[in-house]
């Protein structure tokens, strides 16, 4: 299924917003009316949220989309504008007297939007695995790659693929007869025809003059294509799409600090390991200025002893 339409979520999320603001302010303050910095403070959290959408796949969603990456891009976005929020208020007002009528509208809003995207996760999903917007796919090939997409397309329609059938030179019983189509020279004809919507290419990599024959004639036709890699088995979930110069890298290992997990794992070490350091220290960092322990004038720590013409003070 393709992306959500941006916009949608977009405008969504500003009304979700708006709503918590005026309900927490008419929770507090009543049926008044709305100072204009209020207003002010309105038009920057929407300026705000629209760079963090711009900048961020924040508000695209789609059914192959995870729901664990959707809270987690969602999180990060209303921490940012939660930041940005505050320290304006911090800066051009007083945020002290009305962190209640800030703090709770942004808690509200990062709930509702969340469920937003979770409902609309769970519908969409259902929608497309009951037929909607469902791309006919042409799968190329016969061996384990091939049938590892076999397997992912045929068991997961809530992606968005149906299966229109299977052309490999090497047929085995794995493959479904009722999908098999025949051999690759059939594929112009197929192409042709205009019963696919794309092309998922799984062919080993000593066929390349093959595939990229396959590939020029789906851009003829107008057909999207995919290509699965050989070697799959060996990228990871997070691999990452490079360049050297004009030849493009797939980055295999990835940054630990990259993964979310990581970092809240380093942060929570870091503070933990601050406050072990703050407590073990705070009895040599204490010092008592009590009036009765200190009799004589003097630093705290170095105190001069009185002394006379014949015994000198130290």
């Amino acid at each position: 299924m393709k992306p959500s339409k941006s916009a949608t979520i977009f405008i969504f999320d500003l009304l979700i917003l708006y709503g918590s603001f005026f309900g927490v302010f008419v929770h507090y303050e009543g049926f008044v009316a709305i100072s204009y910095k209020a207003n002010i403070l309105m038009a920057f959290v929407a300026l705000m949220w629209f760079i963090i959408a711009v900048n961020s796949s924040i508000v695209s969603m789609s059914t192959e989309t995870r729901m664990s990456t959707i809270f987690k891009d969602t999180l990060l976005g209303y921490s940012v504008l939660s930041v940005g929020v505050i320290g304006a208020v911090s800066v051009f007002g007083n945020f002290a007297p009305n962190n209640n009528l800030i703090l709770w509208p942004l808690l509200f809003g990062l709930c509702i939007s969340s469920l937003m995207r979770f409902v609309f996760l769970v519908c969409a999903r259902h929608f497309v695995s009951e037929g909607y917007q469902q791309k006919h796919v042409l799968l190329l090939g016969g061996g384990r790659v091939a049938e590892k997409a076999l397997n992912q397309i045929v068991g997961s329609r809530h992606l968005g693929y149906r299966l229109y059938g299977v052309l490999s030179d090497d047929y085995h019983k794995s493959l479904p007869k009722g999908f098999y189509l025949g051999k690759l020279d059939r594929f112009s004809e197929i192409v042709r025809s205009g019963a696919v919507d794309e092309v998922i290419i799984a062919l080993p990599l000593r066929l390349e003059t093959m595939i990229v024959e396959m590939v020029n004639k789906c851009d003829h036709e107008g057909i999207r294509v995919r290509i699965v890699p050989d070697f799959f088995r060996i990228i990871c979930n997070r691999a990452v799409l490079d360049r050297l110069g004009d030849i493009p890298l797939i980055g295999i290992r990835t940054e630990p600090l990259s993964l979310l997990k990581n970092r809240i794992v380093k942060r929570t070490f870091d503070i933990c390991f601050s406050l072990i350091v703050l407590l073990i220290l705070s009895p040599f960092l204490s010092v008592d200025h009590s009036p009765d322990q200190v009799h004589v004038p003097g630093a705290c720590l170095f105190q001069a002893e009185p002394g006379g013409r014949q015994q000198p003070g130290v």
